[in-house]
């Protein structure tokens, strides 16, 4: 919205693109575990053999290291975009 008034604004969503890719790849991938470990949590209320048993367990480790240790660092991405400021794209071009 900025860039309707300032159109040099529209510079922030280029300096961002790849951290945007890779907050909403994480994004994805925390789904993904969460459907992961909803399906682990019914099969394991069922009462698998053990051998599944270990296999549904790990898929609940992993969805919960993930949220914890990935997740969070979203909102630490999004701070970074909201602070990004313009300054690389008023370098002056006769010094490249």
């Amino acid at each position: 919205m900025k860039s309707q008034e300032n159109p040099s604004e529209l510079y922030r969503v280029g300096l961002n693109t790849s951290r945007l890719l890779l907050a909403c790849g994480d994004l994805v991938i925390g789904w993904l575990l969460l459907k992961q470990a909803d399906v682990a949590t019914a099969a394991l209320a069922a009462g698998p053999n053990d051998r599944d048993k270990k296999f549904y367990a790990s898929k609940l480790v992993t969805a919960k290291w993930f949220a914890q240790n990935r997740l969070p660092l979203i909102t630490a991405e999004r701070a970074v975009a909201e602070a990004t400021s313009l300054e690389v794209m008023e370098i002056d071009e006769d010094l490249f």
